[in-house]
């Protein structure tokens, strides 16, 4: 009778570790991916937590439209990337800082003092042309410009706009940043369909990227083209 009792005491002692470990085994292979932002193949983004996956909801916006808007402190707390020290912590708590380390590491490039102000969105690019006005593709135009596209300031460049004849040309160049166009006078194309020009770049223009719009226009309809170009400074 002694080998069955033992035997029985054996299987009872088992079974009562086993479900004191149950729930520290679950727990840890449940902390290593809660708090985590999951991305999934298909493009899904879920938050894990407490062992459930819950879907984000996202939006499309421009790159315009986001640096638009004011950037905040980074979250860091409950977000850390699979594998590391961080996301094995307990769920709900805060990972501990590195000693003779802050909390949270601020964001490169930006003031680790709270009253240091936001920095302010870059502004919008001028626009070319008006955005109301419809385009006419049937109207023919081919806008050619003497030379690269880098132009010093001060210096002059021909361009010619090729398109039929009789037809009202027009050109000016536009400043990214915002400065005054320097427009032409517009003119009739030529028998051969041509209008010339010589456009010339302000001593004072900001360095930067502009753009050469040539249009063509016949009757209430319009057709343009644009040459992105670089002002740089005049060695």
């Amino acid at each position: 009778m002694n080998l069955p009792i033992r035997t029985l005491g054996l299987m009872a002692a088992a079974l009562l570790i086993g479900s004191a470990l149950s729930p520290v085994f679950a727990q840890a292979q449940q902390s290593g991916v809660d708090g985590q932002v999951a991305l999934r193949s298909d493009g899904a983004l879920y938050l894990i937590m407490n062992g459930q996956r819950r879907w984000i909801s996202t939006v499309q916006l421009a790159d315009a439209d986001i640096n638009a808007i004011p950037e905040g402190d980074p979250v860091l707390v409950g977000l850390a990337p699979l594998g590391s020290a961080e996301a094995q912590a307990k769920p709900g708590t805060a990972p501990a800082p590195a000693a003779g380390a802050a909390a949270a590491s601020p964001k490169p490039g930006t003031s680790t003092s709270p009253q240091a102000p936001a920095p302010a969105p870059a502004p919008a690019a001028k626009p070319t042309t008006d955005p109301n006005e419809q385009l006419s593709p049937e109207i023919s135009i081919e806008v050619d410009l003497d030379g690269a596209t880098k132009i010093d300031r001060g210096d002059e460049r021909k361009v010619e706009i090729k398109t039929k004849q009789g037809l009202t040309c027009e050109l000016k160049l536009v400043f990214a940043d915002g400065g005054d166009d320097v427009t032409e006078d517009s003119k009739n194309a030529d028998s051969s369909g041509r209008c010339k020009y010589t456009i010339q770049v302000p001593d004072d223009a900001k360095e930067g990227n502009a753009t050469l719009v040539g249009s063509v226009r016949e009757g209430g309809k319009v057709n343009r083209q644009e040459i992105p170009v670089q002002i740089v400074k005049k060695k």
